[in-house]
Parts: C-alpha cells; sequence; structure tokens
C-alpha cells in the first residue's frame, strides 16, 4: 500500500536493533556519517524508495482494475445465479479498492513529488560538490614579472602571476569511496521514521576547501630588509632563526613548489542517535557506541 509520508536526515550507516530481556521493548540505534559520498549514496536509495512506491501504487491499481475487468466479464456472461450473486460482491470489493487506492495516489502525489524535487535538487548540490572537491591544484609556470611594486619590501624584489588549475574527480558516483555499508539496506528507509530523536552534525567538507601552499626561496641574504614574514605574506620560514632572518636581495628562486588540499577535515564524524521506549527509557546500553562505531 502506497504510504505518502517520508522523513528525510543524514546519512544512515548502521542502524541496530536491541531487544531488552526483562521488557519486550525495542530501541532502535543509527550511526550517522556527513560525508558527501556517503549521503549521495543515501539519497540514491531514498529517492529510489520513494519512486518505487509511486510504481508499486500504480501497480496496485492497474492490477484492481484488471480484475475489476475480469469480474464484469465473469458477471455478463455467467448464467449462474449463485455465481452472479458472488461475482457481484467481489465486484462491490474491487470497486471499492480501487477508490481507495485511487484516493492514496491522488492524497500523496503532490507532497511526495515535491520531496523527490527537493532531493533529487540536493543530489545534484552534493554531486558537484565532490566533482569540486580538488585534491591537488597544477601550478604552472610564472608569468607577468613586476618589480618596484607597492607592498614588496625592496625595489629588487620582484612578483609574477601563477596560475593554479584544478583537476575535478573523473565521477561522482563514489563506488570507490564508499563500497558497501548500510546505505544499500532497505531498513535505512523504512525503519527512518520510527526515530524521535535526531541530532544534526555539521560537515566541515561541505565548507570552502582550504590549500596548503609549500613556498620555497633560495638566495642571497643580507641584513637590509624585513624578516621573512614581514618581507613576504605567506612565507613559511623552515626553522624559527630563518624566520626571524632578514631577507635581501634574493638572486635564485622565490616561489610556491605545491598547492594541495587541507584533509585533516576528512575524517568520518558519527553520533549515536536511539529513540528510548519502555522500562529503559532514556538509558543507553554502555556498549552502544561500540555497536555501532
Amino acid at each position: 500500500m502506497f504510504k505518502p509520508t517520508a522523513a528525510v536526515t543524514l546519512t544512515l550507516v548502521f542502524i541496530c536493533k536491541e531487544q531488552h530481556a526483562d521488557f519486550p521493548a525495542q530501541e532502535i540505534s543509527i550511526t550517522a556519517v556527513t560525508t558527501p559520498c556517503h549521503e549521495l549514496q543515501y539519497l540514491k536509495k531514498l529517492i529510489g524508495h520513494l519512486e518505487g512506491q509511486f510504481q508499486a501504487a500504480s501497480n496496485d491499481f492497474k492490477d484492481l482494475a484488471a480484475d475489476f475487468t475480469q469480474l464484469t466479464i465473469s458477471h455478463a456472461c455467467s448464467t449462474s445465479p449463485p455465481t452472479k450473486q458472488a461475482v457481484v460482491a467481489l465486484l462491490a470489493a474491487a470497486a471499492e479498492a480501487m477508490h481507495e487506492q485511487e484516493a492514496i495516489i491522488k492524497g500523496g502525489r503532490i507532497p511526495v513529488t515535491k520531496l523527490l524535487s527537493a532531493l533529487k535538487d540536493r543530489r545534484a548540490q552534493t554531486r558537484t560538490l565532490i566533482m569540486s572537491a580538488l585534491d591537488k591544484l597544477t601550478l604552472s609556470g610564472g608569468s607577468n614579472p613586476q618589480t618596484e611594486q607597492a607592498g614588496l619590501s625592496r625595489a629588487s624584489d620582484g612578483q609574477c602571476d601563477v596560475q593554479a588549475t584544478g583537476d575535478g574527480k573523473n565521477d561522482d558516483t563514489c563506488d570507490t569511496e564508499v563500497t558497501a555499508g548500510a546505505h544499500n539496506d532497505a531498513t535505512a528507509i523504512t525503519e527512518l521514521p520510527t526515530i524521535e530523536n535526531i541530532q544534526f552534525i555539521p560537515d566541515t567538507r561541505f565548507s570552502p576547501p582550504s590549500y596548503n601552499l609549500k613556498i620555497a626561496s633560495a638566495g642571497d641574504v643580507d641584513g637590509s630588509a624585513g624578516s621573512m614574514r614581514v618581507g613576504k605574506t605567506g612565507v613559511c620560514a623552515v626553522t624559527p632563526t630563518d624566520d626571524s632572518s632578514s631577507v635581501g636581495a634574493l638572486t635564485k628562486a622565490f616561489g610556491i613548489v605545491s598547492a594541495t588540499r587541507d584533509k585533516s577535515l576528512d575524517v568520518h564524524s558519527k553520533t549515536s542517535l536511539f529513540k528510548p521506549a519502555g522500562k529503559n527509557a532514556g538509558c543507553e546500553d554502555e556498549n552502544t557506541d561500540e555497536k555501532n562505531s
């Protein structure tokens, strides 16, 4: 039977049911992982689930209509009064079922269609995020060299433009990053509405990416300019001594070696959610975290 109610939350990667021995109550625990790839897989599963409900509801209506047609033919062709009477009863039941199914479909079509549209928009946004997660920027040779510009430490210093180009991910399926898990489990969808307490976790990877620029310099050093950090914004000295050293005329090289994305925030963020019920309401098994990890 088609039901127009659905709930949406963070990516589900594990669902665990516990049956208390001293009380017939169940506790449903959910571990939510907020990675773009897990979310994409979950959205695909949820969209497929809702579209499947639509299709199943339509198929049920078609089956009922076919049964009604066959019963109508049987009633017209039968010459036995008892048979006709029995067929009439079946026709009435089939007609009532058809009307009920049609009402359910009409009542759920608009809200579920809107929900599907929102989910597909979110899926598109997540795919864009995954495609834009550049791990490395390819640097070109310097161009447009200039000297004696405002902000430079001395007239002999130079500046130039370095173009950075990022190569995006070849695909957004995440089949390599997320090969298996409860995001492919039907219970991740059907049991979700039973959860009452849901805590949302910010995903730092949905923020603009930051890149670590590796900068190197080589050349003569004297006491005619300020320290490295003062003379060149963004310079990272190798040692504290180098940081405080003065920078003179750089006769060899000064530039960016590499630009790589900061992956320090890529660790999965997890939380355990549960709906307490029965005698042990509000209590959680001390081993729940281990079981949900």
